[in-house]
C-alpha cells in the first residue's frame, strides 16, 4: 500500500532526514521492499548462483529462503552477489583502472576477468563501459532459434501458384462453397397424373348425317 504521505515515513522513522545535507536515512527493510520489484526484472542464472554460493542453497534447503531469486532480492544483492556470470573487457577494464593494470603485471591477480569476480563488482568497478545489470530474459537464444522458421521452412509453407490456383475457389464456388454446393435434381420419375381424361363435347349430327 503506498504511504500515506511523507511526513508519514519520517513519523514511523523509515525514513530520517538530515538537517545538514541533502541525503535520507532509509530503514533497510523498507528500502528492501521498494527495491524489490525492480530486483525482480534482473536476469538470475540460478544453477550458477547456487553454484558460486552453496551457503544460499543450504538456506533455501533450510527454508530460510523460498528460491535463488528471493535470496537475491532480499539479501544477495545487497551483499554484492552477482546473479550471473559477467564478461570483462579486459582491454577496457585495465585501461580504466591503472591499479589492476599495475597488479596484473605485478602477477598479484592472474586478469581484469578475475579482479571483477573476486573484488571488481563488489567495489562497484565497471566491467566494460555502460555497464548495467542484464533485465531477465524471456528465452534463450536456442529456444529462440527454435521458434523462427528457416528460409527452407519458410519456403515449404509458402503455396506454389498452381496450389494457390488449385485453392482459389471460382465465382460459382465463392456463391456456393463446396460444402454448401446445391443437391442434385432428384431422378425420381415424375408421377402420372390420375385426372380422367377430357370430355369432349359433340354436336348433334345434321340431318344429311342421320340419312
Amino acid at each position: 500500500m503506498p504511504p500515506q504521505s511523507f511526513a508519514t515515513l519520517v513519523n514511523r522513522k523509515l525514513l530520517i532526514p538530515s538537517s545538514k545535507t541533502a541525503y535520507l536515512a532509509i530503514e533497510r527493510e523498507f528500502l528492501i521492499a521498494i527495491l524489490a520489484p525492480a530486483l525482480a526484472e534482473i536476469h538470475l542464472d540460478e544453477p550458477w548462483y547456487l553454484a558460486q554460493n552453496p551457503d544460499v542453497r543450504d538456506a533455501i534447503a533450510n527454508r530460510a529462503f523460498n528460491s535463488a531469486a528471493d535470496h537475491f532480492c532480499r539479501v544477495g544483492f545487497y551483499e554484492h552477489r552477482m546473479p550471473y556470470p559477467i564478461e570483462v573487457d579486459e582491454t577496457w577494464y585495465l585501461k580504466s583502472y591503472p591499479d589492476i593494470a599495475a597488479a596484473v603485471t605485478q602477477g598479484a591477480v592472474a586478469s581484469g576477468q578475475a579482479h571483477f569476480q573476486a573484488d571488481g563488482y563488489r567495489e562497484g568497478r565497471f566491467p566494460h563501459p555502460d555497464f548495467a545489470l542484464s533485465a531477465k530474459r524471456t528465452s534463450s537464444p536456442q529456444e529462440t532459434a527454435k521458434r523462427t522458421s528457416s528460409p527452407q521452412e519458410t519456403a515449404k509453407r509458402t503455396l506454389s501458384p498452381q496450389e494457390t490456383a488449385k485453392r482459389t475457389l471460382s465465382p460459382q464456388e465463392t456463391l456456393n462453397p463446396p460444402d454448401k454446393q446445391p443437391a442434385a435434381p432428384s431422378k425420381i420419375p415424375a408421377r402420372r397424373s390420375k385426372l380422367p381424361p377430357a370430355i369432349v363435347k359433340r354436336r348433334p349430327p345434321t340431318q344429311a348425317e342421320m340419312a
